[in-house]
């Protein structure tokens, strides 16, 4: 039997590349390859490839907000499909030939992707039966089954049920799997009670990154990997849906396969667990690291990092270990709104960690939730406010729905089960605008995006005149009638200094649009107009901003 895994193309306004490893469809090759069954997987996401496509009519509302815009902290202005086109997917299926194909669905607003997929698989041999598995597909197993082209989906851990799946195709007869939802003779769907859960995960093979072209991961000039050395979640935060009881690996199992990457040439490691430090194995694994590669590796955790158990001695083994920047989390710094969102790591741990790391070098960035229920705009001024002072960028997210988390209760009767609906649950289309309007929404994004702006400015260094610092940086820039005009192209760091100059003198914030004319480079300033002048300066004037190694300076309007 052969087998071919996809993780899909996405499609989105944004795509974070450092995310694109296939951990999930990979540890699913694995297992069937350690079993000897014939397996491929095809990351739709590897080359980081992207195709311009028209806005859904779903998400039309979201041009008011995305269009064209050269400054440095613009928001997103086009929807693209990222990932390898459909003549690419087909080919690789025509050449493998495969008697069934796995679909990673992650994530409900891209399960239209996954949709996708099996429509292609079927339309080149309808004989190929079609399985998909991930979040998405657990959280709605039924809806998913019930597209024409999937015949079976595996709802929770899939490695062990996709394997014996597998082998129960090959005997042509199918028993009992656990997660295994299927379509019965009748055409009825069959659907699960139980997800599967593998309780042990030192039982897993390591992942066998032959299986990919793991060179073309990169993260700062060396080539990159993502791994696990736990799964689930003891936390219960209600924005999330990670509900699984919280299982580690050992050290010794894990640096087994920090070892095995070593030697294909792999130097950068990206821990996916954020709550990593729940694990008891974690010290004695920073332990291992720091005596078998001293200083040969960097490691991060881009999905975050608890600040709960990181002392003073486990926050020395991380820059020891080779950490190169630190992702912490707060949701809100409103703590009536943190016990509403069940988030329990204390706001005073993350900010001092931020702090000694920002003493370090070790660049953190602070991650909060932007219009939550229950969350006011005021609210959301008091989150940046306070952050412009913390020595740490911010990371603001959009909240949006999830299935199977607790708050998803709240909001059904907002949301119906269709496929229309699931387009929107994504942080991109700030879909929720019962508690603050989604015009103060993308402000508040954008209020953050320029104290960025000016902590990259600062850094460790203390700009007693913001205003005049700016227009002796940009003095040579002539802006006539909203427009400038330049034989040389701007970069995005030279225009954003203009746009910032021009705030703190009009209380406007401008976006930037690019166009040629006899051969300059023209740039028009044009005001985006769902920002209200008043919440501009309730934001950010007479606003402390501290710079990531320590700099300071006060922002100030005409």
């Amino acid at each position: 039997m052969k087998i071919l895994i996809i993780n899909p193309p996405i499609n989105d306004f944004f795509f974070t590349p450092q995310r694109a490893f296939p951990l999930g469809t990979l540890s699913l090759a694995t297992v069937l390859d350690y079993s000897g069954i014939s397996v491929k997987v095809l990351n739709c996401l590897e080359d980081y490839t992207k195709q311009s496509l028209a806005f859904p009519k779903r998400l039309l509302y979201l041009k008011r907000y995305y269009q064209p815009n050269r400054s440095a902290f613009s928001l997103f202005s086009h929807y693209y499909c990222f990932g390898k086109d459909v003549n690419e997917i087909s080919e690789t299926i025509c050449r493998e030939q495969p008697d069934m194909v796995g679909i990673s669905a992650n994530f409900t607003a891209y399960l239209d992707n996954t949709f996708a997929i099996a429509k292609l698989v079927k339309k080149i041999d309808s004989k190929i039966s079609v399985v998909v598995g991930g979040r998405a597909a657990t959280a709605d197993a039924k809806f998913v089954l019930g597209q024409p082209e999937i015949d079976f989906v595996i709802k929770g851990e899939a490695e062990q049920s996709f394997l014996k799946l597998c082998q129960a195709q090959e005997k042509g007869k199918l028993g009992y799997i656990p997660g295994l939802c299927y379509k019965r003779n009748d055409g009825k769907p069959r659907i699960s009670r139980q997800s599967a859960m593998i309780k042990d995960l030192n039982a897993l093979p390591i992942l066998n990154r032959r299986l990919i072209d793991y060179t073309k991961y990169v993260f700062q000039g060396s080539i990159s990997t993502s791994l696990l050395a736990s799964r689930g979640c003891s936390m219960g935060c209600r924005f999330c849906a990670i509900r699984e009881t919280f299982r580690f690996r050992t050290a010794k199992h894990v640096m087994l396969e920090i070892e095995d990457a070593f030697s294909l040439g792999i130097r950068h490691f990206n821990f996916e667990d954020d709550t990593i430090n729940l694990n008891p194995e974690f010290r004695p694994l920073l332990d291992m690291i720091i005596q078998r590669f001293s200083g040969r590796i960097k490691i991060s955790f881009m999905n975050g990092l608890l600040a709960s158990g990181i002392d003073r001695i486990m926050r020395e083994k991380l820059i020891q270990a080779g950490l190169t920047h630190i992702d912490l989390a707060i949701a809100s710094s409103q703590e009536r709104l943190r016990k509403k969102l069940h988030r329990n790591d204390p706001t005073a741990k993350v900010f001092g960690l931020a702090r000694f790391m920002g003493k370090k070098q070790i660049v953190p960035t602070i991650h909060y939730i932007v219009g939550f229920p229950g969350q006011a705009f005021e609210d959301g001024l008091r989150d940046i406010r306070l952050l412009a002072a913390k020595p740490a960028l911010l990371g603001p997210s959009i909240f949006y729905p999830v299935k199977e988390s607790a708050l998803f209760s709240e909001l059904t009767n907002l949301f119906s089960n269709s496929e229309d609906d699931y387009a929107l649950f994504r942080s991109s289309a700030a879909c929720f605008d019962q508690d603050i309007s989604r015009d103060r929404i993308f402000s508040l994004i954008y209020f953050a995006r320029i104290i960025n702006f000016i902590k990259q400015l600062t850094v460790s260094t203390v700009i007693p005149d913001l205003r005049k610092f700016l227009r002796k940086q940009t003095q040579g820039y002539l802006i006539k009638e909203g427009q400038l005009q330049s034989k040389l192209k701007l970069d995005r760091n030279s225009l954003g200094k203009i746009c910032l100059r021009m705030l703190l003198d009009e209380s406007i914030i401008y976006r930037v649009e690019q166009s040629k004319k006899n051969g300059d480079c023209i740039y028009s300033f044009k005001p985006e107009e769902f920002v209200l002048n008043k919440d501009i300066r309730k934001a950010l004037h007479e606003l402390t901003v501290c710079g990531v190694g320590g700099g300071k300076m006060k922002i100030k309007f005409s």
